[in-house]
Parts: structure tokens; C-alpha cells; sequence
């Protein structure tokens, strides 16, 4: 008997993957004021623009505006903040 070609005739079914199942995200740091250890800094915003910044050591995002110049910062974020010119100690 010969071939036909019934194998090439079949048809194909592709295999398909099921999704990976979602990362349950990560819950935001809490708000600084409720920070246990108190390492909390004032610092200012001295720029022109709008600032938002995202600092790796605590997680935490932080926005400057003219409207709101002076946030309470984690203290690890407020150090290489303060590197910069645009930024000086706070005062409550």
C-alpha cells in the first residue's frame, strides 16, 4: 500500500499556552507619618518645574510642586535627595 498523504492531510492543532497567571501586586509603602522608626525628613523643593520622583532605597514616589514645595521624606530617600541643588532641609 502507498502513501496518500493522509498524515500531511491531518489536521494541526497548535498548542496553546495558557497564561501566566497574574503577580498579585505589591502593596504601597505605608504614608510616612505612620513610619514606626520616625525616619522621616523635611525636605524642600527648590526648582522651577514640577518634580516627581521615584527612589529606589524606600519604594516610595514622591511629587514637588510650587503649591507643595516642603514633604516629609524616608530618611534614606531624603540623603541622596539632598545631593541635589534643587533640594535643602526642610522646616516644619
Amino acid at each position: 500500500m502507498s502513501c496518500c498523504g493522509h498524515q500531511r492531510a491531518a489536521p494541526r492543532v497548535a498548542a496553546i499556552a495558557a497564561p501566566a497567571p497574574a503577580a498579585a501586586p505589591t502593596p504601597p509603602p505605608p504614608p510616612l507619618e505612620e513610619l514606626p522608626d520616625g525616619t522621616a525628613v523635611l525636605v524642600e523643593y527648590r526648582g522651577v518645574s514640577r518634580a516627581r520622583l521615584h527612589r529606589g532605597i524606600s519604594g516610595r514616589s514622591y511629587t514637588f510642586t510650587h503649591a507643595r514645595r516642603t514633604r516629609s521624606v524616608a530618611a534614606d530617600d531624603a540623603a541622596e535627595l539632598l545631593r541635589d541643588g534643587d533640594f535643602r532641609p526642610g522646616r516644619p
